[in-house]
């Protein structure tokens, strides 16, 4: 009975002690295995860290790439926008100087044949016994005013690049208004034709004129409608209330001739494609430059 006795005691001891190391076995492993997970951690968050550093610096650099390519294109924006501002300028300033310079040498037809008279000529050229040409000195003022209004709106209405066949457009553009402003006084001059007649003769070259120099627009047959309402408008303010020169065959109800309004047409279409032209130029310039 004694040693039954021990021996249950002995395998109680035994069990205890087998049951201690495998609960501080299970405790170790939880802790080796706490530890690895914790060094894990460590290992993922240093590499998480070294990874992003990169990726942040490739982030900054895109965004500083990001910024100088829209300072760029604004840059680039800005410039073209001041180029063609420079370009419409200079165009509206040559026009109205050739406007000034070419347009007392139209108004000598209507001078030089008779049709136009002036009350008050400050220079006379006789270039034959029967031709007198009068010149005042605030006709190129008007001439400038009109050249550079019509340069402004045919350069809102419509600009093309600049070539070859722009040049020869304004070339034919300009000489066929200049045929049509000399048709005006000699016809007007030989007293055969009436007023109506001419103005037809006239209103029919001016579809000619139209393609010659490549018109397609509204607002270009708005500027050229409104020139030929505006300007018989203005010389009849010239002729009534300043009484500055008369026509010699004017019409019975007004003191214009009818075919004057035909002739503004044609001086709008032709203005505003030699604006065209000298903008065009410049561009073509800056760009080469």
């Amino acid at each position: 009975m004694f040693l039954e006795h021990q021996s249950g005691q002995l395998l109680t001891l035994i069990g205890l002690s087998s049951t201690s190391d495998i609960v501080l076995t299970s405790a170790g492993a939880q802790a080796r295995c706490g530890s690895c997970f914790s060094l894990q951690q460590r290992r993922l968050r240093t590499s998480y860290l070294v990874a992003s550093t990169p990726l942040k610096g490739v982030s900054g650099a895109l965004s500083l790439r990001s910024d100088q390519g829209r300072k760029q294109r604004w840059g680039a924006t800005l410039e073209s926008n001041l180029g063609a501002t420079a370009s419409t300028s200079l165009a509206v300033l040559l026009t109205a100087f050739t406007s000034a310079l070419y347009g007392p040498l139209l108004d000598a037809f209507h001078t030089s044949y008779g049709v136009l008279a002036y009350t008050t000529v400050d220079w006379s050229v006789s270039l034959l016994p029967a031709r007198t040409i009068g010149l005042t000195w605030w006709t190129p003022l008007l001439f400038i005013v009109a050249g550079a209004a019509l340069a402004q709106l045919g350069l809102q209405a419509r600009q093309c690049p600049y070539n070859i066949p722009l040049v020869l457009r304004t070339f034919t553009g300009v000489l066929w208004f200049t045929l049509q402003y000399w048709l005006s006084a000699y016809l007007d001059a030989i007293e055969r034709w009436d007023t109506g007649s001419i103005a037809l003769v006239l209103s029919a070259m001016l579809p000619i004129q139209w393609v010659l120099v490549g018109a397609s627009t509204t607002a270009e047959l708005g500027i050229m409608v409104s020139t030929a309402l505006l300007g018989p408008a203005l010389e009849l303010w010239l002729i009534d209330a300043l009484h500055a020169y008369h026509y010699t065959h004017p019409e019975a109800w007004c003191h214009v001739p009818l075919w004057i309004g035909p002739v503004y047409a044609g001086g709008s279409l032709a203005v505003q494609q030699l604006a065209r032209c000298i903008a065009a130029f410049h561009q073509h310039l800056r760009r080469r430059s």
